[in-house]
């Protein structure tokens, strides 16, 4: 299912980052970038908004902005006609099975506006030390990337999920 594997992917960088606060680079998890990279558009396509604004969150990760990246302006603009279209309420943000009011959580309530802001927001990353949380997580990442592939380089192959 492509929405489930995508908020898998998203929230991969999630872990690696300490939410947020070091930046991921593609040498990292080359497959995450290019499963990324390759999946944004259909992403933007699905009703999933939030989902959306996670795919622009993790670019933005990778150093990403609406300046030097097509996709992260892209994704912006995207999300920010959303809120325009919503009368300028996060809230009000619905995906189609929720516009008669129904099937909405407060949970979906709370993540589209939350992930909205995540997507949006520019980043100012933490400086690694010699012992970080990033310093684990990327090493988790290696060793993963070595296990990963049969060539050893890390590569999944188009489209492909691989954890």
């Amino acid at each position: 299912n492509f929405i489930q594997n995508s908020y898998v992917v998203t929230h991969i960088p999630y872990i690696v980052t300490g939410y947020q606060r070091y930046e991921v680079y593609v040498s990292d998890a080359p497959w995450l970038f290019s499963y990324l990279r390759e999946n944004f558009y259909a992403a933007m396509e699905h009703t999933e908004h939030d989902l959306l604004a996670e795919f622009v969150d993790n670019l933005r990760q990778y150093g990403c902005t609406e300046e030097n990246d097509v996709q992260t302006r892209d994704g912006t603009r995207y999300l920010l006609g959303l809120y325009k279209d919503a009368g300028n309420r996060w809230f009000n943000v619905l995906a189609p099975d929720e516009i008669h009011g129904e099937n909405i959580s407060a949970y979906n309530k709370m993540h589209k506006a939350w992930t909205a802001y995540v997507g949006l927001h520019r980043r100012v990353f933490e400086a690694p030390g010699p012992v970080t949380y990033q310093r684990a997580a990327r090493e988790m990442l290696a060793l993963s990337r070595a296990r990963g592939s049969p060539s050893g380089d890390g590569s999944a192959g188009a489209g492909q999920l691989r954890l």
